[in-house]
């Protein structure tokens, strides 16, 4: 599937931000529809290979221990920490503790949140760029 992306010159990113996925795809216009139907079928069934679940996860602690060295984000934490109580939707676990809980996740952990995660609630699509909307309508 990565090839694919590669070869429509598209990229596509991922984030969790308050219980909800933000998916970010950028491309041609000339080929927008086939790296959405690429984005939607990544989405919609995707595979959780054992040995690229190790290699993420390893990537994830990475991106946590340099986290860790960023101002910005730890002072970001903090004042959320002031702000907000444990339990609030605003409120966010310390660098640290994400540190700590990566090693013991495991890909059948993984798997049940993508589950509950993408549920059948829908999406909301914005699209930016010289994309005419009657060509989304599918």
């Amino acid at each position: 599937m990565l090839e694919q992306f590669e070869a429509l010159g598209a990229e596509m990113s991922v984030h969790v931000s308050n219980g909800n996925l933000l998916v970010t795809l950028t491309s041609r216009s000339a080929v927008f529809l086939e790296a959405l139907r690429l984005a939607v079928e990544v989405l919609t069934t995707p595979v959780f290979v054992q040995s690229e679940f190790k290699e993420s996860r390893a990537r994830l602690e990475n991106s946590f221990k340099h986290a860790l060295e960023n101002t910005r984000i730890q002072a970001n934490v903090a004042l959320m920490h002031a702000l907000y109580r444990k339990g609030h939707p605003h409120w966010v676990p310390s660098t640290t503790s994400f540190i700590k809980e990566v090693p013991t996740l495991t890909r059948d952990d993984v798997i049940q949140f993508y589950t509950e995660t993408l549920s059948a609630v829908g999406a909301v699509i914005c699209v930016v760029g010289d994309i005419h909307p009657e060509k989304l309508i599918v």
